[in-house]
């Protein structure tokens, strides 16, 4: 099965001769390195570039005059900038989750990318991004937490924009841990929140817009590619009428069952009905 399998170097990281027989493969972040290379040691990393089995690189190797215990000691030094089995079965996908420009936005940069969108007939994304003004409505994030699936909240507020958390269903806060972190701080939220949800956010214009599309679209693409995630217990907040931003940890909300076993599935069934209505008189 190995010998079948293709070997192909991760094409995000440049070759970098550092000598003239000394090379590495990646710039700012090496991940592998080569030393006293020779013509044939080129020529096996010219196979794994365009993507080869263990059999090919074995018959070429044997034509260069390289024994199959060099090939061994090439594979081990290059390992780390090889492309995974995942990598190649199967680019992992999303999903935006939201109308509006700003929505538009970041499916447009994401589409551009190497991860392809969801779709009726390729499965569940392995990312969701919710997109809200003032509010998220507490049945969108409870579908994406009820399947497992990471979601990244995008909320316009009258004054800017917060980024985040990026969800791990079970690992860190949810959104709902949010929302009771806010109602801690003030009981009326609740309230509050049942009169904002749906309203339109004034900060929802450019340049903002674009800035938020781009940082999105690269939150999105770096945990797809590599499973960083910076916000998973926090969020970013950009004033829309300052330069900077200010980032915000939260953590998971003790009367919050979303870390249990059962929780994901299961502890959200309130939350997932409407907001609390205000009072009429």
């Amino acid at each position: 099965m190995i010998s079948r399998m293709i070997l192909r170097l991760d094409p995000r990281y440049p070759i970098v001769w550092r000598t003239p027989t000394s090379l590495q493969i990646g710039a700012e972040h090496p991940l592998a390195r080569l030393d006293s290379v020779t013509p044939a040691l080129e020529h096996l990393l010219g196979a794994v570039m365009a993507g080869t089995s263990r059999d090919q690189l074995d018959v070429l190797a044997a034509r260069l005059g390289a024994r199959p215990s060099d090939v061994d000691r090439f594979l081990a030094d290059i390992a780390p900038a090889l492309l995974t089995p995942e990598q190649h079965d199967r680019r992992p996908r999303w999903i935006v989750d939201g109308d509006g420009r700003t929505a538009d936005g970041i499916r447009a940069l994401l589409r551009a990318s190497e991860y392809p969108e969801t779709t009726a007939t390729n499965g569940p994304p392995d990312l969701a991004v919710l997109v809200a003004t003032h509010v998220v409505d507490p049945r969108r994030y409870v579908r994406w937490l009820s399947l497992d699936i990471p979601h990244l909240a995008v909320v316009y507020t009258d004054v800017g924009v917060q980024i985040g958390p990026l969800v791990e269903p079970g690992a860190g806060p949810c959104l709902h841990c949010l929302a009771r972190e806010r109602t801690d701080a003030d009981p009326a939220w609740p309230v509050m929140a049942s009169q904002l949800l749906g309203q339109h956010s004034l900060a929802e214009e450019e340049p903002l817009i674009s800035e938020v599309t781009a940082r999105v679209a690269r939150i999105v693409t770096a945990r797809l590619g590599t499973g960083s995630n910076d916000l998973m217990s926090a969020s970013l907040r950009i004033d829309g009428f300052r330069v900077s931003g200010s980032l915000t940890a939260h953590r998971p909300h003790p009367d919050c069952g979303c870390r249990s076993l059962s929780g994901s599935a299961t502890a959200h069934a309130a939350a997932a009905s409407a907001p609390t209505a205000p009072p009429t008189t």
